[in-house]
């Protein structure tokens, strides 16, 4: 049996793959798993056939490992790291950063990123001390690139910049699935979009970043364009509600604009196959995988500028349609302000204005 220089059969690798690969369609097909599960607690025998993917999904990437390093050295490597993935600290809020962990969010590589991008972060009102906050991000984008490094890593000096706030960026399950990702991630404060991970956050005083227009919105993203996703997302207003948490629009200028996607004309036989099989798999792990026309991000200008707060009056727990409308519509009315008065400014190559659909 041919074997790999570490002496694991390469064989033995191509099984894992193949029983990672059915693990994770027979199992996740059915409960949804990837999705986060709601962020509550899974049945005994679901956790552990989903901790078992787990383990066989991390050991299956470690494997190559063994054709750079000796077996020994790969073999006492593995099992601290994944006791470290098997950890379920995204549904906690993160890794709370201490010590000398700090440093991460100061890291030099990220100056890299800043240079490629031309990050630059942007207040235009003070937030009150002590007070908890619902931030909805605009766009998504392909990966919002801005936004993301401008509030996980001190790339822009975010906590001079917003001294009193403790906030955590909620992104969805499986990406926490990606080995070292994952562990960067976490310390940089993300954690679980699931709504039950959220409101315990805003229950212990720490402000939330969320996305609201997800996976579909960024199919929409393209140089130039400004297309949101937000009539139908109930979700974020209805938790601001029901939390008494003022809400805080942000929009990140130029995030939509890192990547060239291809997308079809839905009225196209191409266009109706290539959108159902995002949908699919949208419905199955929460994410979408675009045709993207470049793999390295476009050199150009993100800025993410941070709007006035949106109020919300007392704690309503049982809000009505018409409260969650209400709401909705000053805050697209708030977003819309905040984006004309900057988009001379940030978005002067813009095709079309900001447009806001279902």
């Amino acid at each position: 049996m041919e074997k790999t220089s570490g002496g694991l059969p390469l064989s033995l690798a191509t099984l894992l793959v193949l029983l990672l690969l059915c693990l994770v369609v027979c199992f996740y097909q059915r409960t949804k798993a990837l999705r986060g599960g709601g962020g509550q607690p899974l049945p005994p025998i679901v956790f552990l056939v989903d901790r078992l993917c787990r383990a066989v999904f991390v050991f299956a990437l470690w494997a190559p490992l063994f054709l750079l390093l000796p077996s020994m050295i790969v073999w006492a490597l593995f099992p601290p790291y994944l006791i470290s993935f098997l950890d379920p600290a995204e549904l906690r809020g993160g890794r709370p950063l201490s010590g000398k962990w700090v440093g991460i969010r100061f890291w030099p590589v990220w100056s890299l990123l800043k240079e490629r991008l031309s990050l630059e972060l942007v207040k235009t009102t003070e937030l009150k001390k002590g007070q908890r906050y619902l931030f909805g991000l605009h766009p998504h984008g392909i990966m919002p690139w801005g936004a993301f490094f401008n509030v996980t890593t001190e790339i822009n000096q975010f906590s001079k910049v917003f001294p009193s706030q403790d906030v955590r960026v909620a992104i969805v399950t499986i990406a926490f699935w990606v080995p070292i990702y994952r562990e960067l991630a976490l310390w940089g404060k993300v954690m679980d979009c699931s709504l039950p991970v959220v409101r315990r956050a805003l229950e212990s005083e720490k402000s939330v970043m969320l996305v609201p227009g997800g996976a579909p919105e960024g199919l929409k993203a393209n140089p130039g364009r400004h297309s949101l996703v937000l009539r139908r997302r109930d979700g974020i207003f209805r938790l601001a509600l029901e939390t008494g948490t003022d809400l805080v629009p942000v929009y990140s200028f130029g995030d939509g604009s890192t990547y060239r996607q291809l997308v079809p004309e839905e009225k196209t036989i191409w266009g109706k196959l290539f959108l159902g099989a995002q949908d699919r798999i949208r419905s199955l792990i929460g994410i979408v995988i675009p045709v993207v026309l470049n793999v390295v991000p476009r050199k150009c200008k993100v800025a993410t500028v941070f709007g006035a707060p949106v109020r919300v009056e007392g704690v309503v727990k049982e809000p009505t349609k018409e409260q969650i409308e209400e709401l909705k519509e000053r805050y697209v009315e708030a977003l819309k302000r905040l984006f004309d008065d900057h988009k001379e400014k940030y978005a002067a190559d813009r095709i079309e204005d900001l447009t806001i659909g279902w």
